[in-house]
């Protein structure tokens, strides 16, 4: 995982390095290996899990949709698929999946909407030069504007006049804290893969959080009380798709709730087994560079930066960029214990997350906090009764002025936790 001054020979091949892998010393070329047979080990899984809806066919293939961030761990995990379908065609031997490659890009500013190209434009073309057997494309973040798998209700109010980038943009700025705008965004973008995963008839969707990074999400979910649905956001396997009809303003709770339909889809993390260490190790080794295509990390667990520009995912990642240096099966140990939870399904999805909802833990949450579960009036005064998670109740619609409200002469104020 890290290289260091006294050079020892490789476990495999016995050549001198300074390299290691969880103690084990790895020259270059047996470190490549080690991280693609991992790769190919993991795609293996959703494979066997799939075989009866891929078929037997001779011409059979597993179609995938893999999410393209741009970071070090999705670019390796592009490489390693990308040689080995490279591989395969020049041996002439049958392929048995084929993957498809999508970005969602997150930039909602001015200039890249008013622009012919943007950053993340010009990093896919860069990425479909260097990975030639894998189609790929970028999809605006607005396009999740159009999915029906969110009750946008729930949300601050869209401005229809603008167009579908500043629309978001404004509904971002809206909520209430940083972390709020980082939850809504990271959410946003697995829904719109997910649906794009459904919409193209694929099998899976494919993502390429590392060990780290799902020890990163397990406590940042925790942290902002969705804790309930980690099973189903760190696990490999189905996870629920809930689908709300976008009704009126006026139309009844009731018909809300039998119109609202929930399915299940497979989601398969390739990289669980691998340290984001490791990964960014295996980046700057393979030949030619992928460095070139990879979008620069925002600031080290070092920088100072001001508290109130960090997120809860920010300072997880901190944390966890330090715990893994130095105690890395602390990391390994948070991920085996959250993949032995339990999925639990009660029937009723979070309105935002899509999660399923631990209602007695809800109203145990919102006890401490003050809130009394069967107070009608504020349900009224926000809306209808929604079913919302902990981490999304603390990103509320805008509430009424305190004019609107009879027998109230001080404006209301939404709970916020971060």
């Amino acid at each position: 995982m890290s290289g260091n001054n006294e050079s020892r020979p490789c476990r495999r091949c016995k050549t001198p390095t300074t390299l290691t892998v969880r103690k084990d010393p790895l020259c270059e070329s047996c470190y490549e290996q080690h991280i693609s047979q991992r790769v190919a080990k993991a795609l293996g899984k959703p494979y066997k899990d799939l075989k009866d809806k891929i078929g037997n066919a001779a011409n059979a293939k597993a179609k995938y949709l893999l999410g393209l961030s741009f970071g070090h761990s999705s670019a390796a995990m592009v490489q390693v698929l990308d040689k080995n379908l490279q591989s395969l065609h020049e041996r002439k031997l049958r392929v048995a999946y084929e993957v498809h490659v999508v970005h969602v890009d997150t930039d909602l500013s001015d200039t890249c909407t008013s622009s012919g190209g943007s950053e993340a434009s010009e990093l896919l073309e860069k990425h479909k030069a260097r990975f030639p057997n894998l189609p790929m494309r970028c999809v605006p973040l607005s396009d999740a504007l159009k999915l029906d798998t969110i009750d946008w209700s729930v949300l601050p109010a869209l401005q229809k006049d603008l167009e579908p980038a500043q629309q978001l943009r404004a509904m971002l700025e809206a909520l209430p804290s940083v972390t709020s705008r980082v939850d809504i965004m990271r959410l946003l973008v697995r829904h719109l893969l997910l649906s794009l995963a459904l919409g193209n008839e694929c099998h899976a969707l494919l993502l390429g959080c590392t060990t780290t990074a799902l020890a990163e999400l397990t406590l940042a979910e925790t942290a902002k009380g969705r804790g309930f649905a980690i099973p189903w956001q760190v696990n490999d396997g189905p996870v629920p798709i809930t689908t709300f009809p976008r009704c009126s303003e006026h139309a009844k709770d009731d018909q809300m709730v039998n119109e609202t339909q929930t399915t299940t889809f497979p989601v398969y993390y390739l990289l669980r087994d691998v340290f984001k260490r490791e990964i960014v190790t295996y980046t700057g080794l393979v030949q030619p560079t992928i460095r070139d295509v990879i979008r620069d990390a925002g600031p080290s667990s070092n920088t100072i930066v001001s508290h109130k520009e960090l997120s809860i995912e920010d300072v997880m990642a901190r944390y966890f960029e330090e715990v893994e240096e130095n105690y890395p099966s602390v990391v390994a140990n948070v991920v085996r214990t959250s993949g032995k939870l339990t999925r639990v399904n009660n029937g009723n999805a979070c309105a935002v997350c899509g999660m399923d909802l631990d209602e007695q833990g809800d109203a145990r949450w919102k006890g401490e906090i003050g809130e009394d579960p069967d107070d009608t009036k504020r349900k009224k005064t926000v809306g209808r009764n929604l079913d919302l998670c902990s981490a999304a109740f603390m990103n509320p619609p805008p509430i009424p002025s305190a004019k609107s409200i009879p027998g109230h002469d001080k404006p209301v104020q939404s709970i916020q936790l971060f």
